[in-house]
This record gives structure tokens, sequence and C-alpha cells, in this order.
């Protein structure tokens, strides 16, 4: 009789074992699901200059000879007066006196049919950059 109960004992912390053992794995394998197949992974923004360049359109260039911060500005639809602002505030961090021919440009536009520059950054080397924020504010990072 001992014996049974030994064997019915054993059988059911084994039962018990290997159901627990079973249901938590379950448990982690399980994913919340807001419709029938519901895709949680979310995509990374393409990063450019620390700005999310699929947001915008790129226009790049290079810095020709006699060419200056104006001049660049004012073919992609900024006005002299935002022009003289940006030069003011941003002298403290970037001299625009100091651009150099030879140098990489990008302009980044709005996607809609009025592709307004928003961002203009010069590469003043392969390791140095500068994001001119061409809207609200006016700000010149270095990076």
């Amino acid at each position: 009789m001992q014996y049974y109960f030994r064997y019915i004992f054993q059988f059911s912390i084994l039962f018990i074992g290997l159901n627990v053992l079973f249901s938590c794995e379950n448990f982690k394998g399980r994913k919340d699901k807001t419709g029938p197949e519901a895709d949680t992974t979310a995509l990374m923004p393409v990063m450019k200059f620390g700005i999310p360049a699929d947001s915008f359109l790129l226009i790049t260039g290079i810095v020709e000879n006699n060419q200056y911060l104006g001049q660049l500005l004012s073919r992609n639809g900024i006005g002299m007066a935002d022009i003289d602002r940006i030069a003011k505030k941003s002298r403290s961090v970037f001299d625009a006196r100091k651009i150099k021919s030879g140098s990489n440009y990008t302009f980044f536009l709005t996607p809609d049919s009025l592709k307004q520059a928003r961002y203009f950054v010069y590469e003043n080397s392969p390791t140095e950059y500068f994001v001119y924020e061409l809207f609200d504010t006016h700000l010149c990072m270095d990076y």
C-alpha cells in the first residue's frame, strides 16, 4: 500500500512540475496582439546629420568658388532678412564668412508642393558639420 501512495505522490509531483514548466514556457512565447496579425515592430527613421532624412527632400551640392551663405540660402527661398538673422545668430558657433569652396552642403526641404527649406547643413570637414535651422528660431548647431 505504501508503495502505491509513493507511486501516486511521485506521479502527481511529476505531473505538477511538467504542467508548471510548460505553462511558463507558453507564457513567455505569448505576444499581445491588437489585431488578428498585428506587427508590433516599429520602423526606425533614417537619420542624416541628426535629422530624420526620410521626412524631407534632400538637395546636396558643393560650394563653388566665391560662393557664400547668402547665395546658397537665397537660391532655396530664404529671404534676406532671415539670412541676416541666421548669420548673426550663428556667428558664435560658426562664422558664415569662413565657408570655403569645395565643401559639401545639404538642404532639407519639406516634401509638400511648397518645398520650403527647413535645415541647411554645411560640412566644414569630413568630421565636422554645422546644422542651420531655417525656421522658427534660426539656430546653428555644431557637430
